[in-house]
């Protein structure tokens, strides 16, 4: 049986023990796009990657859902079930249940994500989905999916957390193009309003949940947080969440560790070195090139060099993490080849076994 967590200042701990429960995650992407189902279920069966996902060491999984999957009658397509017949061409939230029981079989802690609201790869500044609103999906409609997945796993206590919204960024709604902001005074733009009153329904249907908050502009400003956070009903359920992506930087703009520390510290490594509450740093990632350019070649490659900056602050910081992306092939969604090799994978393309066992080791080296 898998122990609450809840938070102690920066860290994540076990609710009865009190010991630190360090976030080492893999982020399983697929449910959240046109197929309906995580992405793999063409190979193996959600038991069989969820086994490699507890071999490779990760001791947790995010998985990305969209509210369309939640709220609407969606329907598996039937190629990317094709090795699960029991799957196919069944409701979503089958899928996404087979899903969560097999990573609970494994013994894996779930964050369960609200990573779109109409099912889409994301992310990007003219899909339509920056905010918790588009032109498609409501603010109402967003937290009554917030709340269906919290009751839905009520009971399962592997399922131990619900991020709110990934990514919230400047967008545009019904031809109005609307810039994010934390806490500005304006109802519509607002994240963190907006979070803490998702926040409280959430906790209301299950108050054992981790609740991650991500920051603005892609989950890469925290700034905000600092002078007015996130409130929530429950103690020690709050958990903010961060991203970071080698493609933000370039060499002259972070031109050695110590600059590319100090930014991150800015934007949200404050909350961690003052206590403040945890911070998650959500989704990072590197593409998986055997020949290594994006790994090692730093001379070159203003990817590794990132690579190696991102691994360092993560170590020195201790932070809890999730990789992205445990997927070996791309999923199905505009823009995006169904089966196609997903650069950014921990597995191949066949979902056999690791895309790159330099990769992997990289990424292990981080675990606690």
């Amino acid at each position: 049986m898998a122990q609450r967590l809840e938070t102690n200042g920066r860290f994540i701990v076990e609710a009865d023990s009190g010991a630190r429960f360090r976030m080492a995650c893999a982020n399983w992407y697929g449910l959240e796009e046109l197929g309906f189902a995580p992405g793999g279920l063409q190979f193996l069966s959600p038991a069989a990657i969820a086994g490699q996902i507890a071999q490779f060491g990760f001791n947790c999984v995010r998985l990305p859902v969209s509210a369309e999957l939640v709220l609407n009658a969606t329907t598996t397509w039937g190629p990317a079930t094709a090795a699960n017949p029991g799957l196919q061409n069944v409701s979503g939230l089958v899928a996404l249940e087979a899903t969560v029981a097999a990573l609970s079989a494994a013994r894996l802690r779930v964050v369960l994500d609200l990573h779109t609201l109409s099912a889409d790869w994301c992310c990007s500044g003219t899909d339509g989905q920056g905010l918790w609103y588009s032109a498609r999906v409501s603010a109402a409609q967003w937290e009554a999916a917030l709340v269906a997945l919290a009751s839905r796993f009520k009971a399962n206590p592997w399922v131990v957390g619900l991020d709110l919204k990934n990514e919230p960024r400047d967008t545009v709604v019904n031809g109005r193009h609307l810039q994010v902001t934390w806490n500005a005074g304006d109802a519509s733009t607002d994240w963190m309003p907006a979070a803490s009153a998702a926040g409280a329904k959430v906790l209301e249907a299950n108050s054992n949940l981790l609740v991650f908050v991500e920051g603005i502009n892609y989950a890469g400003d925290l700034r905000g947080a600092k002078d007015h956070p996130v409130v929530l009903p429950v103690a020690n359920r709050l958990v903010y969440e961060a991203q970071d992506y080698g493609y933000w930087y370039n060499r002259e703009n972070t031109p050695s560790y110590e600059a590319f520390a100090r930014g991150l510290d800015d934007k949200w490594g404050f909350l961690v070195e003052n206590g403040t509450a945890p911070v998650w740093l959500g989704e990072f990632g590197n593409c998986n090139n055997p020949t290594g350019r994006c790994l090692r070649d730093v001379s070159s490659s203003w990817q590794a060099q990132w690579w190696a900056y991102v691994r360092r602050y993560i170590a020195e910081r201790s932070l809890d993490w999730g990789i992205w992306s445990l997927d070996g092939t791309q999923s199905r969604a505009p823009g995006r080849t169904f089966n196609a090799t997903e650069s950014y994978g921990v597995l191949n393309s066949t979902w056999s076994g690791p895309s790159n066992p330099v990769f992997l080791a990289d990424v292990q080296a981080l675990m606690p």
